[in-house]
């Protein structure tokens, strides 16, 4: 756990920025998938804001996650490393 820990504080910084631009992003289309539910909630004019809201954040922890993962991939292939 430690090295791994000390991986992901060794990610070149281009690759960081890209990462967290990502991150930033997926956490946007949650921020609008929790809305959507919000108004379902509040509301219940229709199942599609159920809906499109769980779409969304399932979208948003798919996104996140392929983010991160990705630039710690793209990191160990730059540096040799794979």
């Amino acid at each position: 756990m430690k090295k791994f820990l000390e991986e992901i504080c060794n990610i070149n910084c281009r690759i960081m920025n890209i990462v967290n631009r990502g991150l930033f992003f997926s956490f946007f289309i949650g921020i609008i998938g929790i809305l959507l539910l919000l108004t379902y909630n509040t509301y219940s004019v229709s199942y599609d804001f159920f809906d499109g809201g769980i779409i969304l954040i399932r979208t948003s922890i798919l996104f996140g996650t392929d983010f991160f993962i990705c630039g710690f991939i793209i990191d160990k292939i730059i540096k040799g490393k794979m």
